[in-house]
């Protein structure tokens, strides 16, 4: 679509971009940092029309061999062909002229853009005059939104939207690019299993238009659905490559970790009989209705539903994130104030939030500074911090956490999800709750950090915590849940006990379809 006459690269382009993409290949790719190597002598062949999956743990080195294709990164050694010939993506700006688009798990929009002027930002229209033709971009934008069945405006500000449908955003930006290769990182850990049909069902007519895909996700059970052929990575190395009809989910862990895993789930102690909080009739207008549950020692209570069910908001109103408008909170049999995340922290409940790296971290800074900085007022001393107290509590939490990093100043953004994901788990602890909601707690995160999370929960019910769990994973809810409560619409439409729970009686509490008896 915007590689039409009104695209502001209009009559620039290049025999480059009209170049037809048969096969790309990385012969021998190598890529180091600071002399360790995150990518050392991997091969991988991308043909048209096929949907090739690169799978792997956590660095392995899946966002390396991205971020070459991307060009991000340039190769130390090896060759990138295309059509058989070498070639070079010396930028960002190179690859997408080649029409090699990536949705990148962090998602890469402008918040305060609109959702048209997100999908056609560098290769925006123009008329003859100059003045861009922000008409034409609306309507295209309406018509690739419908494609995705998305009903939210063209005019919607990025800002407004949540999580999934900028994740839809990203999708229609990369059918506007008219994409020849198309790489698709984690595209489904954000969005609810409607919108995953729909990413699936374009996936398939992209594949019958001869475009190439990568596909990475953690979702392994997906992956058969979609692969044609699977590359593994383990630590920078390519440890295995065929047809996806060969591999078992079992045979990929095991290409992944070089070990067999074991049992997906880990055994739940029972929960207490002592109730620790109790919600009542929690009202927000537009976004909650009479919602409420009880929650007891030692449990981990699930909580499901789709986009727009109102799991998040009922957890913010609880950490005092949203005005209250109506509704009762006890804790401990005693009323429990939501006035604001500090008061709510102080009186014992911890909130991991959904988007880790948005919401629950500072990129830019160390290791230390993210996990001790909601303690601050614990390890300071008439308003000086005692730096020796913050070390050794930092220390503790990465011994605790097992958190992978060379040392306690080591930035964040250098850590890989996983280890991401436990620093914001360690700086919550760090706060001594005795409540924590996990909001998505192991999203985007690869099954060996998954099990590292859950074994940190389990440690956690047996320290006699309690825990609230939302997660849009429906394997997960059942595996890590002693109770389910399912949303809709703002309201609370079943609680399941995980002995009853099915997949099928979650949806249909999910959709508020009455089952049948």
């Amino acid at each position: 679509m915007s590689g039409s006459g009104g695209s502001v690269l209009a009559g620039q382009t290049t025999e480059t971009e009209n170049q037809v993409l048969k096969k790309l290949e990385l012969v021998g790719a190598s890529k180091a940092f600071s002399g360790i190597y995150a990518l050392q002598d991997v091969d991988i062949e991308l043909n048209a029309g096929e949907v090739h999956v690169l799978i792997g743990e956590n660095g392995a080195g899946k966002s390396t061999l991205v971020k070459i294709l991307s060009g991000v990164y340039q190769l130390d050694a090896g060759q990138l062909k295309i059509n058989g010939k070498p070639v070079t993506l010396a930028s960002p700006m190179d690859a997408i002229k080649r029409r090699i688009i990536t949705i990148h798990q962090e998602l890469m929009l402008v918040d305060h853009l609109t959702v048209a002027e997100n999908i056609f930002l560098g290769k925006e229209h123009t008329r003859k005059s100059g003045f861009l033709n922000k008409k034409r971009m609306v309507e295209e934008s309406a018509k690739l939104l419908a494609e995705l069945k998305q009903d939210f405006s063209p005019l919607a500000k990025i800002s407004d939207l949540g999580i999934a449908q900028k994740q839809m955003v990203e999708i229609a930006k990369a059918l506007a690019n008219n994409c020849q290769l198309l790489i698709l990182d984690e595209p489904t850990a954000t969005i609810t299993n409607k919108e995953v049909e729909i990413l699936f069902q374009t996936i398939e007519r992209l594949k019958k238009q001869g475009v190439a895909m990568l596909y990475i996700s953690h979702r392994l059970e997906e992956l058969h659905q979609l692969g044609d052929r699977a590359t593994i990575l383990r630590n920078g190395q390519k440890v295995h490559s065929g047809p996806m009809k060969d591999l078992s989910i079992e045979d990929m862990i095991r290409h992944m970790i070089g070990r067999d895993l074991g049992q997906e789930f880990p055994t739940l102690p029972p929960p207490g009989e002592k109730e620790v909080l109790k919600v009542s009739n929690v009202n927000v207008p537009g976004k909650l209705k009479n919602a409420g549950f009880r929650l007891n020692q030692g449990e981990i209570l699930g909580f499901y539903g789709l986009i727009g069910a109102g799991r998040t908001e009922l957890m913010r109103t609880l950490f005092g994130l949203e005005h209250l408008t109506e509704g009762t909170f006890m804790l401990n049999g005693k009323p429990l104030e939501v006035k604001s995340p500090r008061k709510t922290m102080r009186q014992g409940i911890g909130l991991v939030p959904e988007d880790r790296k948005g919401q629950g971290l500072i990129l830019e800074r160390s290791v230390k500074e993210n996990v001790s900085i909601a303690s601050l007022d614990q390890l300071a001393h008439l308003g000086f911090l005692k730096k020796k107290k913050e070390a050794a509590m930092v220390q503790d939490c990465i011994r605790e956490y097992a958190i992978k990093t060379h040392d306690q100043e080591t930035k964040v953004l250098h850590l890989s999800g996983g280890n991401q994901q436990k620093v914001v788990i360690a700086k919550v602890m760090s706060t001594v709750p005795d409540i924590i909601i996990f909001d998505e707690p192991t999203r985007g995160i690869d099954v060996g950090a998954k099990q590292e999370v859950y074994r940190a929960m389990i440690e956690l019910l047996e320290q006699g915590k309690s825990i609230i769990m939302v997660s849009s994973d429906l394997r997960e809810m059942i595996g890590m849940s002693h109770r389910i409560i399912v949303m809709s619409n703002g309201a609370v439409t079943a609680e399941i006990p995980r002995e009853q729970a099915t997949q099928e009686l979650i949806l249909s509490h999910a959709f508020h379809v009455e089952q049948s008896s």
